[in-house]
């Protein structure tokens, strides 16, 4: 025994000693393809330093730290060149080396991945090539969480077997997360992802428009609130990003409605920064405005406030249609939904419709379906018959003129800041709104307006209109020429940012009805938000993305469904 400890001695210290890297579970040693023997552990190894919790860094991997001397050093594992190590050194000159390491060429094949790239004639000249690749634990985590998040995946995903499986496929060294360990993560990502848009906000020079909705889930039965904020950012881009998704305990009056979107505001500091709240038309929907104005600081709104609150177009619409529809055809709708109800009500009854439907009227061929009584545009083709009943007409018409008759101010102001158009656009419809002896008052009141916002934004410019060009970029007009108009172009960010509907805000409800399904009813209201705020923003994030671009089909189709989907469930809720 003893002559071979000294001959293994011996041979330790004839040769360039080589050290083995400290690994851990996320890491794998890297390997000179035999060219020396890994250092064994020996008195030799009294000089070399262990690792602490603070190198963090992943490039320690590539090196060995020694105390020659008095003096800390860092020896590369492939070439055995001594660098600088002492505590404040840092890893910067380590990365460099260990980027240019001449020796390091050779590496193990366990940290390389064979890439493809296919060969541009169709043929079979496909080249393949071993390329560097580190597996990193903590990435594949991340990529999981977005993962569930961007597409609504269920928590318990990461426990099912067949998903387990396949992840063990992809990578076998990846640990698939526990339930509770990926809610944390994905608690983090959200934290991670609202600090950046509160970076965004800090940032604007320009007011942020909201709009806002109450949605009960059929599941919880618990009332939440989402806010979504409207901006058009330095860059002159439309932003619009959900804030909350706030569960909001009963009764939902407009105290408490107040009092929540209050505290949203608050905390997200856009409290003199606000142009308007579009909201349904409601009755507790106006008491809430009204307590709102009270809580902002005095002049911190435009105009004082007189263009907070802003009533959602398509709520005044739905609320038109339905009572058109409900007063003087509501009999002939109501046998018409009975006779569909009852010809769909069983295969053996459709069965028989289609076969007389083909011999009365072969031409057509569209199946029937039962309209949703909330959604006035799936009752469109009875609708048109009814317009024939001009006394209908009488009452939508008393409706119309009830909201919108007096045309939102800040709407016209909108219309005169497209420099195609400025008041000739205006004079142009309200001749057809209003009586011949009122068109010109109700025009100056709208111009009168913009005057005042000039007056309070400090500056009044006025210019020929520009020729009439097809799908013109309003933002980028006032972005490249609004330099010198100063004020007009503040105003024009302030007023173009406002949405006239609540739709951007309703069609998160949809994404709702999803995360907050049958089997996932018991999620807490701050992880609900969580995945939506968070989703929200992850979407906003690809879909600008030059790395990362999905079809726009694909993304239409997406937007498509959401809002299609979500004026239902709002609707319905209603």
């Amino acid at each position: 025994m003893t002559d071979k400890n000294e001959q293994h001695n011996t041979t330790t210290t004839s040769s360039p000693s080589i050290s083995k890297p400290t690994t851990t579970a996320n890491s794998t040693s890297i390997s000179d393809c035999g060219d020396k023997s890994p250092k064994q552990t020996d008195d030799a190894d009294l000089m070399v330093i262990p690792l602490t919790l603070r190198h963090t860094s992943r490039t320690w991997i590539h090196f060995t730290r020694k105390r020659v001397g008095k003096e800390i050093k860092v020896e590369c594992n492939y070439c055995n060149k001594q660098l600088t190590g002492g505590p404040r050194a840092g890893t910067s000159h380590l990365t460099e080396h260990a980027n240019k390491c001449v020796k390091r060429k050779c590496l193990d094949i366990r940290q390389t991945r064979l890439f493809g790239t296919q060969a541009k004639d169709g043929g079979s000249n496909d080249i393949l090539s071993l390329a560097p690749y580190e597996f990193r634990q903590d990435k594949g985590r991340k990529v999981l969480t977005e993962m569930i998040i961007l597409h609504e995946h269920p928590l318990t995903i990461v426990e099912h077997y067949g998903f387990k499986k396949y992840s063990n496929t992809l990578q076998p060294g990846f640990k698939v997360s526990c339930r509770n360990t990926t809610k944390k993560d994905i608690m983090q990502r959200y934290e991670t992802e609202k600090e950046g848009i509160s970076a965004l906000l800090r940032k604007m020079n320009s007011r942020i428009a909201l709009t806002t909705g109450m949605w009960t889930s059929s599941n919880q039965r618990k009332g939440y609130m989402v806010v979504t904020a409207h901006f058009i950012d330095n860059g002159w881009k439309l932003q619009s990003q959900t804030l909350r998704f706030l569960y909001v305990p009963a009764p939902h009056t407009a105290e408490v409605l107040a009092e929540h979107l209050k505290e949203c505001i608050h905390s997200w500091n856009i409290d003199i920064r606000l142009s308007c709240i579009t909201v349904d038309n409601r009755t507790t929907n106006d008491a809430m405005i009204d307590i709102l104005c009270q809580e902002f600081p005095y002049g911190s709104l435009m105009l004082h406030g007189r263009f907070l609150h802003m009533r959602c177009c398509a709520h005044i619409l739905n609320l038109i249609i339905q009572d058109g529809l409900s007063s003087e055809i509501k009999n002939g709708l109501d046998r018409i939904r009975d006779s569909v109800a009852f010809w769909t009500g069983s295969d053996k009854r459709n069965q028989n419709f289609e076969q007389v439907a083909k011999q009365v009227v072969p031409e057509c061929t569209k199946k029937l379906q039962l309209d949703c009584k909330t959604r006035w545009n799936s009752t469109y083709n009875m609708f048109m018959v009814a317009l024939n009943y001009k006394e209908m007409v009488l009452v939508m018409l008393e409706k119309y003129n009830k909201y919108w008759a007096d045309v939102n101010g800040l709407m016209g102001v909108a219309t005169i800041l497209d420099p195609r158009f400025k008041l000739k656009l205006i004079c142009f419809y309200f001749e057809k709104f209003y009586d011949a002896f009122i068109v010109q008052a109700e025009i100056d009141r709208i111009e009168g307006l913009l005057h005042e916002l000039v007056d309070e934004y400090g500056y009044r410019n006025e210019t020929a209109n520009i020729p009439f060009v097809d799908d013109f970029d309003i933002l980028n007009w006032w972005k490249t020429n609004g330099n010198s108009y100063t004020t007009l172009q503040q105003i024009a960010k302030d007023i173009l940012s406002i949405h006239v509907s609540t739709v951007p805000s309703e069609s998160a409800f949809s994404t709702g009805g999803r995360v907050i399904g049958p089997y996932r009813s018991r999620l807490l209201p701050e992880t609900i938000e969580a995945l939506m705020c968070a989703q929200n923003w992850l979407w906003a994030d690809i879909k600008g993305s030059s790395e990362f671009k999905l079809e726009r089909s694909q993304l239409e189709e997406i937007e498509n469904d959401d809002c299609n989907t979500g004026v239902s469930d709002v609707t319905s809720i209603a």
